[in-house]
C-alpha cells in the first residue's frame, strides 16, 4: 500500500497525504487497507487524528494530526470555517440544463439527510429529523458545449462536510459528476461508461489552514 500513497508534507505535529481514488480514508472492514492504518503503521502505532475524510472513490489531500491536542485545534478550524477545502470536478450537463452554466461563483445551501443503511444522502426539508445544512460554492472554469449536452470543469469551495455532499448537491442542480454511479443520471452514467471513467472525477486538490502549533497559514495543492 505504501507504494500507492504519497506524503505531501510532514512535521512532528501533522501529516498530509495524497490519497488515490479507490482507497478508503478510514474503514472498519478487517484486513482492508486504508489511509489511517497506513499512517499508523508509518508512525509505528502513534496517534492518528483524521481531520478531513474523503469518499473512497475521491482522490485528494488528506490531513491528519499526530496528537489529540493538535487534532482538536484543527477540528475547531473546521467548525469555525477557518479551513479552506477546494475541489475540482468534471460534470455532465444536459442540454436543457444549460442555464446552470456560469463563470461566477454560485452558492448552494441545502438540508441533507443521510441513510446509513442505504449509504445514500438526499436533499430534504429542514424539518426532517437529523437533517444537516450543507453549503458550498462552485464556479465553472471550462465548458465544452455539444449539441445534446455539455461537459464542464468545476472549481468547488466546500464549507461543510456532509456525507457525499458535493456529489449530491451538484447532481441536484443538474450537474452530476462524471464517473458517479450513485448520484449520476442515466445520461451521465452512460457517458461515463462510454468514455472510460472508472472512478468519480472529483479531487480534493487544495487545503488551506492555520498550523495548529505555530499559527502559520499553510496552503497545499496538487
Amino acid at each position: 500500500m505504501e507504494s500507492k500513497l504519497r506524503i505531501i508534507y510532514e512535521d512532528k505535529y501533522i501529516i498530509i497525504l495524497h490519497k488515490p481514488a479507490g482507497v478508503a480514508t478510514q474503514t472498519k472492514n478487517v484486513g482492508e487497507p486504508d489511509m489511517c492504518s497506513y499512517v499508523k503503521n508509518y508512525l509505528n502505532g502513534g496517534y492518528v487524528g483524521l481531520i478531513n475524510r474523503l469518499d473512497r472513490q475521491v482522490e485528494g489531500l488528506v490531513l491528519m494530526a499526530k496528537s489529540s491536542g493538535m487534532a482538536a485545534i484543527l477540528n475547531r478550524q473546521l467548525i469555525e470555517h477557518k479551513m479552506e477545502k477546494s475541489y475540482r470536478a468534471k460534470v455532465y450537463i444536459d442540454s436543457k440544463d444549460n442555464t446552470v452554466i456560469t463563470d461566477s461563483y454560485v452558492r448552494l445551501s441545502d438540508h441533507i439527510s443521510f441513510d446509513k443503511i442505504k449509504n445514500l444522502s438526499t436533499i430534504c426539508d429542514k424539518t426532517v429529523v437529523d437533517a444537516k445544512i450543507g453549503e458550498l460554492e462552485y464556479k465553472m472554469t471550462d465548458v465544452k458545449i455539444e449539441e445534446n449536452y455539455s461537459i464542464a470543469d468545476v472549481d468547488i469551495h466546500l464549507f461543510t462536510g456532509r456525507h457525499h455532499q458535493i456529489r449530491l448537491q451538484l447532481s441536484n442542480i443538474g450537474m452530476p459528476i462524471l464517473g458517479d454511479l450513485k448520484y449520476g443520471t442515466p445520461d451521465s452514467i452512460a457517458y461515463s461508461k462510454v468514455h472510460g471513467y472508472r472512478s468519480i472525477d472529483l479531487c480534493a486538490y487544495k487545503l488551506k489552514f492555520i498550523h495548529p502549533s505555530n499559527g502559520v497559514e499553510l496552503t497545499f495543492a496538487i
